[in-house]
């Protein structure tokens, strides 16, 4: 119940213009985001390589509506990959699929996506396809198992709330590439995600066992949870 009220709280038009458009909500938004241009992002990259860190770079943004600004945001995806090529940056991209073009045309999706794994593989890096709402999980898996098997540089977020996902991975793991497993962000209904924290707990740490198994894919946790991370340890051990 906690958890699905912050998600509805969080979501709230009035929320987002208290974080984005205040000082102090921009103070903490710098926590977590790196900044509103690209140079900025770029130099916190830099300083996060020189701490030992990998990166993931991700053009904030989801569900749009036309072809023209699907078309801005993959150039943004480009042009962030030419500066992690030209920067020598320990680093890729993740990217949202309805940012480009899912859910109005997914053929233009399936194009802007080709592009911009084309634009890693030149300067030998990957590309990570987020996951989103339930709606758009099949048509998520979809395209990035064609452009997993065209281009054989991505990977792909799995959020272990929803009671699909281990059949998701099973399906995927033969692709290769990286995955990336998640709880999950979205307020889903019980008929198509656990609903309490132990149930969301339990999936984890059985996806996280299954993903530690396999050697054909680079497996990658994010959860700030302190006993799934060390469960992740004991498995890495």
């Amino acid at each position: 119940m906690m958890r699905s009220a912050m998600l509805a709280v969080t979501n709230r038009t009035v929320t987002r213009k208290l974080i984005t458009d205040t000082r102090a909500g921009k103070a903490v938004a710098h926590r977590f985001v790196a900044g509103n241009l690209l140079s900025e992002a770029v130099a916190v990259a830099a300083v996060l390589n020189q701490d030992g860190l990998k990166v993931s770079m991700d053009y904030l943004g989801e569900h749009v509506s036309t072809a023209t600004e699907a078309t801005a945001a993959t150039e943004s995806y480009i042009d962030c990959i030419e500066q992690i090529g030209a920067n020598g940056l320990d680093a890729n991209v993740s990217v949202k699929l309805t940012q480009l073009g899912m859910g109005f045309d997914d053929g233009v999706a399936a194009a802007n996506l080709d592009r911009i794994a084309l634009a890693a593989l030149g300067v030998g890096t990957t590309v990570t396809v987020d996951m989103e709402e339930s709606e758009h999980t099949e048509a998520t898996i979809s395209l990035y198992e064609d452009a997993q098997n065209a281009h054989g540089n991505l990977g792909i977020a799995i959020q272990s709330y929803l009671h699909r996902s281990p059949d998701d991975i099973e399906r995927i793991l033969p692709l290769g590439g990286h995955v990336r497993l998640c709880k999950g962000a979205y307020a889903e209904p019980a008929s198509i995600a656990h609903q309490s924290s132990a149930a969301v707990d339990g999936a984890y740490d059985h996806l996280v066992s299954v993903l530690m198994a396999n050697d054909d894919i680079q497996p990658a946790f994010a959860t700030h949870d302190d006993a799934r991370i060390e469960h992740v340890l004991r498995q890495a051990d």
